[in-house]
């Protein structure tokens, strides 16, 4: 939110099309937080904070590049 507060990203003027894209960015980080437990899972790992703070970087950086992208007509 800070990139968009600082201009970074701009977000159209249509509502519809924010709204469009608050629905592909919400879509990709509920499927980002599934994909991560099952790996969680499936890898019989311990989550730990360090682990955590990991996903969540890593869920930040798909979802900034999705607002790029959308910022420059890409997605």
């Amino acid at each position: 939110m800070n990139d968009i507060a600082n201009k970074t990203i701009t977000l159209p003027n249509d509502i519809n099309e924010v709204a469009h894209i608050e629905e592909k960015v919400e879509q990709m980080i509920k499927q980002s937080v599934s994909d991560a437990f099952v790996d969680v899972r499936n890898h019989n790992m311990q989550i730990t904070n360090n682990e955590a703070q990991k996903i969540t970087d890593s869920i930040y950086q798909k979802t900034y590049e999705i607002l790029e992208g959308l910022g420059n007509g890409h997605v």
